[in-house]
């Protein structure tokens, strides 16, 4: 089974995108990817390859439902592992998480993170 993994786009160009995965950003391909890509979407990655924009009215779905996955998942199971420890890498920046725009610049808000628990407001 494959697993593609939500995160937001912070930096884009037309080859790739700095995406932000929980507080740990990586460059990842749009080679693959749907449709075009801009700063604030959110995507599906799959080994460093951008294979779908996530719908913005999908984003909070997507990111609640991944967020589950990782806390069900048995502490043994090597993917989960994987990307906690992925998460866990990000040092200090780790406390941020993705999550969908409730406040959106349009708005005046921050958009595209949120403290996790135990994180300072």
């Amino acid at each position: 089974m494959c697993l593609g993994v939500p995160g937001l786009v912070v930096e884009a160009d037309e080859l790739t995108a700095l995406v932000d995965f929980w507080g740990v950003r990586r460059r990842v391909r749009l080679d693959l990817v749907d449709e075009p890509v801009a700063v604030g979407d959110y995507v599906l990655n799959h080994v460093g390859f951008a294979i779908r924009r996530i719908p913005p009215e999908d984003v909070q779905i997507t990111l609640d439902m991944y967020e589950q996955l990782l806390k069900d998942a048995n502490r043994d199971d090597l993917m989960t592992a994987d990307v906690r420890s992925e998460i866990e890498a990000g040092s200090a920046d780790a406390r941020l998480k993705p999550r969908a725009p409730a406040d959106t610049v349009e708005n005046g808000g921050a958009r595209g993170f949120s403290r996790a628990a135990g994180g300072d407001d």
